[in-house]
């Protein structure tokens, strides 16, 4: 909660859209811009994997594999985030299921150099008679 308490009080007002990624993450920005384009800053928006551990009382967004939040959703944890009643202060977290979609957005767990084996397959490699649209 204090990292989301420093980026309410230091950056709410110079973007749209907040990314909370581990640094062993790998994030295909053009996947998520692409997620993001038809949804409202406006609006209180969270995307990522909500987790829920029977043991504990309080589910939480797991965070390695990164989770999104908008504007007004930063807003709202920045305004209502210290109570703790609301909103667990600290804690550790964990992957979550796996939800796959069409269009992949991170991998978690990347070691460096792994990440410029991914970096090159997906900007710079070529494969013949596949088209991309």
């Amino acid at each position: 909660m204090q990292a989301w308490r420093y980026v309410y009080e230091h950056y709410r007002d110079k973007a749209d859209w907040f990314l909370k990624a581990d640094d062993d993450t790998y994030v295909i920005v053009e996947n998520l811009k692409y997620l993001l384009k038809d949804y409202h800053t406006s609006e209180p928006i969270f995307f990522g994997q909500y987790f829920v551990q029977p043991n504990i009382k309080q589910p939480f967004n797991t965070g390695g594999p990164g989770y999104v939040l908008s504007k007004e959703a930063l807003m709202r944890l920045g305004t209502r985030g210290n109570n703790s009643k609301e909103c667990k202060q600290d804690g550790e977290s964990e992957d979550g299921p796996d939800s796959m979609s069409q269009y992949v957005i991170s991998f978690h767990y990347v070691k460096p150099d792994l990440m410029h084996i991914i970096d090159f397959f997906i900007y710079h490699m070529k494969l013949y008679n596949v088209h991309s649209s």
